[in-house]
C-alpha cells in the first residue's frame, strides 16, 4: 500500500527525524500498525510525505479506515496532518493542491463479500481521580411517595432543593453534619396541586428563581414561579402560544447577543422588566416539537417556534438546558438515526440538529450539562444499552472523547440519563444501569422467562473534560429496581413503568452533584433480594420489584466536585531527586557524567539500543493528595529517544535530538510532567529506544517515595584523550567486586574501534563507530581490572572520550 499526505510540524527539518505512527482499521478493528520515519524539510511547512507499506490480508465489509498519528512528543508538537482537504495546503510549497492519497489492494472481481467482523469495544482510559461519594436522602412517609419522573432545581443563594413529582412540589433542606441530614417540607403551588400529567420543574441558579408546572391533556401548562423556595409563587400564563400537548420541559438563562449588545432573534422587552434571563417552555405536538420564549421572567409566553418534526427527529425530547453565552439546547434520542441536540443560538426562534457520529437511537432522553465556558456534555443510553457522553466544544458540531462510562461496571442496559456540569472540563453523568444484557431489559417484559435485572443509580464524573471518567454506584446497597424499567409508555404493563420517563441532577453552589430519582424497591425484602415470589427460578423479575416510586435525592458527601475554586487546600510539598539518588533504579549503562550546566553539576547518559535499558522511579502519593512527577532531561545533537511509561502505561517518546549541544554537554531545561495523580504507589519508567537518552532528575510533588533498589550504576570512570592516528588509547579500570554487568562507552567524531577485555584476558566486546558512539554493555561474573582499548581507525589524530560505570550491588 502506497501511502502520500501533507503534514508538517513545529520542530521537524534538517536537524530532526519525523516519526508517524500509521493504523489501519477494519469494521471497527484494528488490523495494522507500523511506525515509519518521514519528515517535511523546513519546519511549520506543509509537505508531501509518503511511505510504501506491506500489509497483511485485510477483509472488511463496510469500511477502511486509516490514522495516521505523529509519534514523538515534543520535536513533532503543532503536527498538522492534511486528510484530503481538496484545497491548497497553507504555506505549502509550489501550487500542488494538499491531496492525500491511499492506493492499496481492493476486493478481486468475483471474490464473495466477506464477513463483517465484529468489532471488540477499545477500553476506555482509566481515571486517576478519588472516586466521590454520595448520600442517600429518603422523605417521610407521608411526602414524595408517587414520584415517578422526578426533576429537581438548586438555589444557590440558599442552599435548598426544590423537588417535584406528581402533585408536590417539595423543599428539601440539606444540613452541614457529618452525616448530612435532611428536612423534607410540602411548598407546592396551588395551581401545580389540581391534576398531574408530565410534571416539570426548574431552578435558574443565576436569579434563583423556580418554576414548577404541570401539564394538562391539552396546549395548557398549570405553571407558577417563586423566589422564596416555596414559599410564596405567582401563577403564569404556563405557555406559549400553540405549544405541545406532551413531554413538557422548562428552562431558562442568558440571551443571545449580537457583538454590539443587541439581542438575537425577535426578543422585545419592557423596559419595566427587571429579570434578567429568557426563560423558556417546550413540548411536542405529536408530529412536531415546540418551544416559546418568555420575556418577562417565565410571567406570560410569545409565540411557539418549532424545533422539528418527525421527519428528522423522534416525538420525544430532553430538558432545556442554556448556556452562559444564551445558546439553547434541547436534546434527542432519536435525530437521523443517531443521539442529538437540537441547537438555537438566536433566543429560540431557529434551529439546527446536530447529532453525536458512531452513536445509534435510543429509548431514553439523553441530556446535556453545559460547562461555565460552553463546553457541552450529552449523556446518553445508546442504542445498545451502553451509557456514553460526548463533549463538543463547538455547540454540538463536532464531537470529542465519545466514552462509554460503564465498562469497568459491565453495564449493559442504561436508562434516563441526567447530566450537570460546572468548570469547562468538569461534568457529571447520573443514570440507572444493570448488568443485565438485552433489549428485554427496557420493554414490556410479559412472557416467561422474565427479565432477572438488579437497577442501580450511577454516578461518573469527569475532570478533565470528559477524557476520563470515573464511575460510581451511588446507591451501593440499596437497588432502584428489580427486573424490567419498561420504557414503551402506556403499553407498558402494570408495575413495570413506575419509574415513568426520566430522572434529574444539578450540581449547587459548592461544586455537589445533586441527583432526583424514584425509588423502585423500597422494603426490606427488595432490597435485600434473593426471594422467588412466582417460583420461575429468578430472584431479579419484576414479580421480585416493589413497584414504588418513592423520592430519592443523591448527593456528593466527599470527593472533588464540579466547581475547582471549591477544592480542598492542600499543601504542595515538592521533593527534588537527582539522577544519581539511590531511590532510582537504573539498569546497566547509565553513566554518571559531570556538567556545571546539569542540575546539581551531573546527569546520568545511556547510550544503549535495548528497551532493556531502562530508568525507574516508584513513588507514593498520600491518601487526600493529588500528586505529580516531572521528568526533567537533556538534548543534543546526537540524542536519541525513549519512551515513557506511568503505571505501564505508555505516555508517549521523549526525543533526546536537539539542534544544540553534545553528547557529553548537551541543553538542559526539557521536562515533561504527569499530574493529577491520585492516592497510591505509581512508577514512572524510562525505556530507551534509540540512542543517547538523558535523565537530570526528577521532581515530586505532594508524593513520597522510599524506593530501594537491589542494585544500580557503581562509580563511573571517564577521561577525555587525543590518540594519534593508527594508534590505540589503553586504560585500565577497576570494577568493584560483586559487580553483574559493565558498560563503557567510547565518543569520537572519527571512525574508532573499542575493545574491552576482562581481568582473565578474555575480550568482553567489540563496538565500531564510524562518527559517535561505541558502546559495550556486558554481563560480567567477577571484579578486578579491566582493559579498555580504543583504537583510531582515521587518518588523523583525534579526540576520544570515554566513560565505564559497574553495575552493583547496594
Amino acid at each position: 500500500m502506497n501511502v502520500q499526505w501533507w503534514a508538517s510540524c513545529a520542530a521537524c527539518g534538517p536537524t530532526g527525524n519525523a516519526d508517524w505512527t500509521i493504523r489501519l482499521w477494519a469494521d471497527g478493528t484494528k488490523v495494522f500498525e507500523k511506525r515509519i520515519t518521514a519528515t517535511p524539510s523546513i519546519p511549520n511547512v506543509a509537505q508531501k510525505l509518503s511511505v510504501n507499506l506491506f500489509l497483511p490480508e485485510i477483509i472488511a465489509s463496510e469500511n477502511i479506515v486509516l490514522h495516521i498519528d505523529p509519534v514523538y512528543i515534543d520535536s513533532q508538537n503543532a503536527t498538522r496532518i492534511y486528510y484530503d482537504s481538496q484545497s491548497p495546503c497553507p504555506t505549502a510549497m509550489g501550487s500542488e493542491p494538499c491531496d492525500s492519497k491511499v492506493t492499496m489492494p481492493v476486493l478481486a472481481a468475483g471474490e464473495p463479500a466477506p464477513t463483517p467482523t465484529v468489532a471488540e469495544e477499545t477500553p476506555p482510559m482509566i481515571s486517576t481521580a478519588v472516586p466521590p461519594t454520595y448520600d442517600n436522602f429518603v422523605p417521610p412517609s407521608t411526602l414524595g411517595q408517587r414520584a415517578g419522573e422526578p426533576s429537581i432545581g438548586l438555589n444557590w443563594a440558599t442552599g435548598k432543593a426544590m423537588f417535584i413529582a406528581a402533585l408536590q412540589t417539595l423543599r428539601v433542606t440539606f444540613t452541614e453534619a457529618t452525616p448530612a441530614t435532611a428536612m423534607w417540607e410540602n411548598k407546592s403551588a396551588p395551581n401545580t396541586s389540581i391534576l398531574s400529567f408530565d410534571p416539570i420543574l426548574f431552578t435558574d441558579s443565576q436569579t434563583n428563581r423556580t418554576f414548577a408546572s404541570q401539564l394538562l391533556p391539552s396546549k395548557i401548562s398549570l405553571m407558577s414561579f417563586t423566589d422564596n423556595d416555596g414559599n410564596d409563587w405567582t401563577p403564569s400564563q404556563g405557555a406559549g402560544i400553540n405549544s405541545g400537548v406532551d413531554h413538557q420541559t422548562v428552562g431558562g438563562g442568558p440571551y443571545a447577543k449580537n457583538a454590539d449588545g443587541t439581542f438575537k432573534g425577535m426578543v422585545v422587552r419592557n423596559p419595566a422588566i427587571t429579570y434578567p434571563n429568557a426563560v423558556y417552555y417546550a413540548s411536542q405536538d405529536i408530529g412536531l416539537a415546540e418551544i416559546a420564549r418568555s420575556d418577562d421572567g417565565g410571567l406570560t409566553f410569545g409565540v411557539a417556534f418549532p424545533m422539528y418534526d418527525l421527519t428528522r427527529c423522534g416525538g420525544l425530547h430532553g430538558s432545556i438546558k442554556v448556556a452562559p453565552d444564551g445558546t439553547v439546547y434541547v436534546p434527542n434520542k432519536s435525530c437521523d438515526g443517531k443521539q442529538g441536540v437540537l441547537v438555537s443560538e438566536d433566543n429560540g426562534v431557529t434551529w439546527n440538529i446536530r447529532t453525536i457520529p458512531g452513536s445509534k437511537s435510543g429509548r431514553t432522553d439523553p441530556s446535556v450539562g453545559i460547562g461555565s465556558d460552553g463546553t457541552i456534555y450529552v449523556g446518553y443510553a445508546n442504542g445498545d444499552g451502553k451509557p456514553r457522553i460526548a463533549v463538543s466544544h463547538d455547540k454540538g458540531k463536532t464531537f470529542v472523547n465519545d466514552q462509554n462510562v460503564g465498562f469497568y461496571q459491565n453495564i449493559n442496559n442504561t436508562v434516563f440519563p441526567a447530566v450537570t456540569a460546572g468548570d469547562p472540563d468538569r461534568a457529571a453523568f447520573f443514570f440507572l444501569g444493570t448488568e443485565t444484557a438485552g433489549s428485554a431489559a427496557t420493554g414490556t417484559d410479559q412472557t416467561s422467562p422474565y427479565v432477572d435485572a438488579v437497577w442501580y443509580g450511577f454516578i461518573s464524573t469527569t475532570y478533565d473534560g470528559g477524557l476520563t471518567w470515573v464511575t460510581v454506584n451511588a446507591t451501593p446497597n440499596d437497588p432502584v429496581q428489580r427486573g424490567v424499567v419498561c420504557t414503551n409508555g402506556t403499553t407498558c404493563p402494570a408495575g413495570t413503568r413506575n419509574l415513568l420517563d426520566f430522572n434529574d441532577m444539578e450540581v449547587d453552589k459548592q461544586g455537589r452533584a445533586v441527583a432526583a430519582l424514584a425509588d423502585g424497591c423500597i422494603t426490606a425484602g427488595c432490597i435485600q433480594g434473593g426471594v422467588d415470589k412466582n417460583s420461575d427460578g429468578l430472584t431479579n423479575t419484576r414479580f421480585e420489584n416493589d413497584g414504588a416510586r418513592r423520592a430519592l435525592i443523591i448527593r456528593q458527601s466527599s470527593g472533588l466536585g464540579l466547581f475547582s475554586a471549591y477544592d480542598p487546600v492542600t499543601t504542595v510539598t515538592t521533593t527534588q531527586i537527582e539522577d544519581d539518588d539511590s531511590r532510582i533504579a537504573y539498569s546497566n549503562g547509565w553513566h554518571l557524567i559531570k556538567d556545571a550546566k546539569a542540575s546539581a553539576g551531573h546527569f546520568r547518559l545511556n547510550n544503549s539500543k535495548d528497551v532493556t535499558h531502562k530508568a525507574t522511579l516508584s513513588f507514593n502519593v498520600p491518601e487526600g493528595q493529588k500528586g505529580a512527577i516531572t521528568y526533567h532531561y537533556a538534548k543534543s545533537t546526537k540524542g536519541g529517544s525513549a519512551e515513557v511509561f506511568l503505571d505501564n502505561v505508555s505516555k508517549g517518546v521523549v526525543s533526546f535530538n536537539g539542534t544544540n549541544g553534545s553528547t557529553r554537554a548537551p541543553e538542559y531545561g526539557y521536562n515533561v510532567k504527569f499530574d493529577g495523580l491520585s492516592n497510591g504507589s505509581h512508577t514512572l519508567e524510562l525505556r530507551n529506544i534509540n540512542g543517547p537518552a538523558y535523565v537530570d532528575g526528577f521532581t515530586l510533588e505532594s508524593a513520597t517515595t522510599d524506593s530501594k533498589p537491589f542494585s544500580g550504576p557503581g562509580t563511573t570512570t571517564s577521561s577525555t584523550n587525543t590518540v594519534s592516528a593508527g594508534s590505540e588509547l589503553l586504560q585500565s579500570v577497576n570494577v568493584e567486586q560483586g559487580a553483574t554487568a559493565l558498560s563503557v562507552i567510547a565518543e569520537s567524531n572519527a571512525p574508532i574501534r573499542l575493545v574491552v577485555v576482562d581481568p582473565s584476558g578474555s575480550i568482553l566486546g567489540i563496538s565500531d563507530a564510524t562518527d559517535g558512539l561505541a558502546s559495550v554493555d556486558m554481563p560480567v561474573t567477577q571484579g578486578g581490572t579491566y582493559l579498555i582499548k580504543v583504537v583510531n581507525l582515521s587518518v588523523g589524530p583525534i579526540e576520544v572520550f570515554t566513560a565505564s560505570t559497574a553495575l552493583v550491588a547496594r
